[in-house]
């Protein structure tokens, strides 16, 4: 299964543009669903007809769902949601407060993304579109399983071990009914989590397990940014793209929307085009070798199949949306020994043309005709750059050395 995500700021249009390239896939004859994990769900807007929680058929070859994300966040987080608010509870949160402590921010999001998994391991479609939430959300997402998992291997198991062996001690002593309400024992005795609160985090593990190796296998899964040539846009593109290689997922290509036509000739427009045409030269240069598709702003909302159809010949003409604009990834963060290195595909370049310095919090690679601004990851925009290397058309800039002066004079 060829699964596509599509994800940008809020408001470039990332849901039509996922709709236009699901109509497209349909249209060549692959069977295709288009899914949501949006809360604000929009999908049965674009495409001007009722889409509900289960899949609905919109037209030959295409199916979407729009999924009830209160509904999965019941169905896989009911139970350990119960024990956490009644440990809030005791601890004197009321329930509203404690309904919304015990959710973790992106869960419905993620509860949505295992529909993915699902149909998947159903093997009867051809094509996943994801529209995705916001860049933000997207990248808290993605990143969750890992979390889960660190938790479960690193926690849970001893935890477990722990508690096979204090429960019963904690139980007989709760019997003494000793008149201490303040005893650490007892408090403990009220805090431990009963076996189906384990039993429903082990199910959710297991089903969340695997979902970041399909989400990661690049001849799989692709991510495509959507966005507007507005300076504001373009970096949050830019660190949302950082992001997503530190975390292992592939982009392939940034779809570039609403962009003026030349049939537009009303000087009203001059400078908005000016600035548009000097931002488009910059996305390229920032996002290389990424491929750049763009679409042309119209003069009406894009809804209904019609219009859909036509943003997608714009943006992909003959092309298969499915094809593979880029594989790998262009900017790897590993961490070795105590030390950050992260390496930016150069190919071509020779080491007397290059240029290479941080401010603030961005990495600047400086070559002739060509400037590159590499936002970093917070955890690395804290570290000195104690080396940089060439080789093989690679550049690895080694971080590490404690905090660099920017953020030392920040912190004082």
């Amino acid at each position: 299964m060829r699964i596509l995500m599509f994800t940008g700021k809020g408001g470039v249009g990332k849901t039509t543009v996922a709709a236009a390239t699901a109509w497209k896939c349909a249209a060549l004859g692959k069977k295709t669903v288009i899914m949501s994990t949006d809360t604000a769900h929009s999908l049965s807007d674009s495409f001007d007809t009722p889409i509900g929680e289960d899949l609905t058929k919109i037209g030959k070859n295409l199916w979407g769902i729009e999924i009830d994300v209160h509904e999965e966040l019941k169905r896989n987080w009911g139970i350990i949601q119960s024990f956490i608010m009644a440990v809030l509870k005791r601890r004197g949160f009321d329930d509203v407060v404690g309904d919304e402590l015990s959710v973790l921010p992106g869960m419905e999001e993620l509860f949505s993304l295992l529909k993915m998994k699902e149909f998947h391991s159903a093997g009867k479609y051809d094509v996943l579109i994801i529209d995705c939430a916001p860049t933000g959300g997207t990248v808290r997402l993605l990143s969750f399983p890992d979390m889960v998992r660190w938790y479960m291997e690193r926690v849970f198991n001893i935890k477990r071990q722990v508690l096979r062996v204090v429960r019963p001690v904690v139980k007989k002593i709760s019997k003494l009914s000793l008149p201490i309400p303040s005893n650490p024992v007892e408090e403990i005795s009220h805090l431990l989590p009963p076996d189906e609160v384990f039993s429903a985090v082990r199910d959710l593990y297991e089903r969340i397990h695997g979902m970041k190796d399909i989400l990661s296998d690049e001849t799989q899964c692709s991510i495509r940014l959507v966005m507007n040539a507005e300076r504001m846009v373009v970096k949050e593109a830019q660190r949302s793209y950082t992001y997503l290689n530190l975390f292992g997922f592939s982009t392939d290509a940034v779809v570039v929307n609403r962009m003026l036509s030349p049939k537009v000739t009303d000087h009203f427009f001059d400078e908005w085009k000016k600035t548009q045409d000097k931002l488009m030269k910059e996305i390229k240069e920032l996002f290389d070798p990424l491929t750049i598709l763009s679409a042309k702003l119209i003069d009406r909302e894009v809804v209904g199949k019609e219009l859909l159809m036509m943003l997608a010949e714009d943006i992909y003409g003959d092309d298969d949306p499915t094809r593979h604009y880029h594989v790998g990834k262009v900017i790897d963060v590993v961490e070795t020994d105590g030390k950050f290195y992260l390496t930016v595909r150069l190919p071509f370049t020779e080491k007397s043309d290059l240029d290479v310095w941080v401010k603030d919090d961005e990495l600047i690679i400086k070559l002739p005709n060509y400037r590159r601004n590499v936002l970093l990851p917070r955890v690395l925009s804290s570290l000195q750059v104690e080396e940089a290397k060439l080789a093989d058309g690679k550049l690895t800039v080694k971080f590490g050395g404690g905090e660099n002066e920017r953020t030392k004079k920040r912190n004082s």
